[in-house]
């Protein structure tokens, strides 16, 4: 309320269960940081924050998920800082946006472990994966991500919603091009774990049999291509 700070855009919101509350802070300044300082009123929350900052080299920086021309790219770092006292003092990167999640007392803040074991296999255009199941009692699935580049980053995740099986078939695939494929586990409060051990595939036409078996309870094939619609034609109404 009453917020008003040169180059400082503020928004927050409040989760229905008045247990997590995300602040989104964006720094338009061209070239230089600013430091802001956050009252928190009503609610007793956790010392540790997940902050997350997408920023760049230059305010041109480029957002494409493959790659970016001459270098200038924009990268997003996560970490979680522990604060102290209030109001909480915190750096805004020139020309960025950060989010700062706090977490109410009680809330499960401890992320599955990383998936491990992942293996893959190609089969008529597609991209069949594999990986051991986590044991986690408070488990909600896993998400998928893929790259065209070798290192990523990761930030295609090809299912919206935790698939509960250990395993995916990639069928939205460009032919003879190499992806490399991470997934990671999901608990039920949101918990991400880190990413698995990667691993690179080649879709190629016509591959026929899976050089291994899908997993279990995974199609043996692939759903065909959507049609194309070729022509479309509008039919002169009846005289």
């Amino acid at each position: 309320r009453d917020f008003e700070l040169s180059y400082i855009q503020a928004l927050g919101t409040v989760s229905e269960e008045s247990d997590r509350m995300s602040l989104f802070l964006i720094n338009l300044h061209p070239s230089e940081d600013r430091e802001v300082r956050i009252r928190l009123q009503g609610g007793t929350w956790k010392p540790e924050v997940r902050a997350i900052t997408i920023t760049g080299a230059s305010p041109d920086a480029n957002n494409e998920p493959e790659d970016c021309p001459g270098g200038n790219c924009v990268a997003a770092t996560e970490r979680v800082v522990r604060v102290q006292g209030n109001p909480v003092p915190y750096r805004l990167p020139k020309h960025s946006v950060s989010v700062l999640v706090f977490y109410g007392e009680g809330v499960d803040l401890d992320p599955p472990k990383r998936p491990v074991r992942l293996r893959g296999s190609v089969r008529d255009g597609s991209a069949v994966l594999a990986w051991e199941p986590n044991s986690e009692q408070d488990l909600a699935g896993y998400f998928v991500y893929r790259s065209r580049v070798a290192h990523g980053p990761f930030r295609h995740r090809l299912n919206e919603v935790p698939i509960q099986q250990p395993g995916y078939v990639d069928t939205a695939t460009d032919r003879a091009t190499e992806y490399t494929y991470a997934v990671k586990a999901v608990d039920l409060a949101d918990n991400q774990s880190d990413f698995s051990a990667k691993i690179r595939l080649t879709p190629l036409p016509g591959d026929g049999d899976s050089i291994g078996a899908p997993p279990d309870g995974m199609p043996g094939n692939a759903p065909p291509s959507p049609p194309v619609l070729l022509d479309v034609r509008a039919l002169r109404p009846p005289s």
